[in-house]
């Protein structure tokens, strides 16, 4: 990311929330939850199952007006513009192979058949810009944690790891 306040800005948020939450909460289980997660967000990585590290985050940005010029114009520097007929909202998944795949693959099948399999691909998501909606998802991922433990103790740790995962993954959104 190029911008310090990118990931950033979600962690933030996300602290606040869990702080308000933790002047509300008691020494019980859902305490240790949240004071778990408030941990995690001063990491530079998740803790859970799908480990995801800030210095391992690339954007592609893309923009529904293809003529915005300030778009552009700081990221232009002798770069590369592609344009789509449609929306971004309507990919599924944009998909990168290497050149040597690539070229195999093409040698083997129609280019209309060829399916992914091991590439890196990409899921085109919407930055997040509005504080308020960036407060109703963080609310509703502590609260998915909350509500597990309550009906299931004694998992907070496993909770934590899998919520981790959940919020590091916003934050790329914020």
């Amino acid at each position: 990311m190029n911008d310090s306040h990118e990931f950033e800005n979600g962690k933030t948020i996300c602290k606040e929330i869990i702080e308000k939450k933790l002047g509300r909460a008691g020494k019980d289980e859902i305490s240790q939850y949240l004071y778990g997660l408030l941990n995690v967000c001063n990491q530079k990585a998740s803790q859970g199952f799908h480990v995801i590290n800030s210095k391992d985050i690339f954007s592609l940005s893309f923009c529904n007006n293809g003529d915005i010029l300030t778009q552009w114009q700081f990221y232009g520097n002798e770069g590369i513009a592609i344009g789509f007929e449609n929306s971004v909202g309507s990919f599924d998944a944009i998909t990168f192979m290497n050149e040597d795949q690539y070229d195999d693959e093409i040698e083997e099948m129609n280019l209309d058949e060829m399916l992914p399999h091991d590439e890196i691909r990409l899921f085109p998501k919407r930055i997040i810009y509005r504080d308020d909606e960036k407060i109703e998802i963080f609310e509703s991922i502590l609260e998915m944690g909350i509500n597990f433990i309550k009906k299931y103790p004694g998992t907070v740790d496993m909770c934590i790891e899998g919520i981790s995962d959940v919020l590091f993954y916003y934050f790329v959104l914020m």
